[in-house]
């Protein structure tokens, strides 16, 4: 009765291995089909700026009549006016400068964003 059990789990094992095998090489061939990222816009900064906003939390009233929230953050993030061939982009990069006054840059566009 043993060796019938063993029997089963070593079938059991073996066709889970088989499964596997073929999740991953189905998983593969899929990975290898994905073209790689191309970046075919070049532009080259030809300005920035500092951009400020300002966000405000609402204020309410708790059940006790205690007001709460009206707050405010102000965020600055840079903000390049990068010039290509054909158009001009402004990208914003975020709290700290990453880039240089013409310095040639490649980028592209998905979905409206660069």
């Amino acid at each position: 009765m043993s060796s019938t059990v063993d029997t089963k789990c070593v079938q059991t094992k073996a066709a889970t291995i088989l499964i596997a095998a073929a999740v991953l090489s189905t998983a593969s061939l899929l990975a290898k089909d994905k073209p790689p990222r191309v970046y075919p816009e070049r532009g080259t900064v030809v300005a920035f700026r500092i951009g400020e906003q300002s966000l405000t939390s609402g204020v309410y009233t708790d059940t006790y009549g205690k007001t709460h929230g009206g707050g405010t953050v102000h965020l600055r993030t840079y903000i390049y006016r990068v010039e290509t061939e054909t158009r001009f982009y402004e990208l914003e990069a975020g709290k700290k400068a990453t880039m240089e006054l013409n310095e040639a840059i490649k980028f592209r566009v998905e979905k409206e964003l660069a």
